[in-house]
């Protein structure tokens, strides 16, 4: 789980400053949600979660389940030229990053 060592914006800063760089401004797009909606926010990785809601599981390309097969089955589908071809390597890579 990758998300789980993203850092925080004022952890994200301090790196950057603690590697010699000035930073002037910054912003932060992900508190605009929480601005606009409070706590009825949907958050950037909601959708990367497991649902059960609902008659059947939700398995959404986050999911381990798909994740791990997914670049297979967009391989052939760029084979026949159905999806470019770039789109089976990005989901492998997003495999490689949700592994952690």
């Amino acid at each position: 789980n990758g998300a789980a060592r993203t850092p925080t914006v004022e952890e994200a800063l301090a790196m950057v400053r603690a590697a010699g760089f000035v930073v002037t401004e910054h912003y932060d797009y992900m508190s605009v949600g929480q601005r606009l909606y409070g706590a009825d926010e949907f958050p950037w990785w909601g959708d990367l979660q497991f649902s059960e809601q609902g008659l059947l599981p939700t398995l959404l390309p986050a999911h381990p389940w798909v994740r791990k097969g997914l670049h297979y089955v967009l391989s052939a589908l760029s084979a026949v030229g159905a999806v470019p071809a770039d789109v089976a390597k990005a989901a492998a890579l997003m495999d490689m990053g949700g592994a952690g």
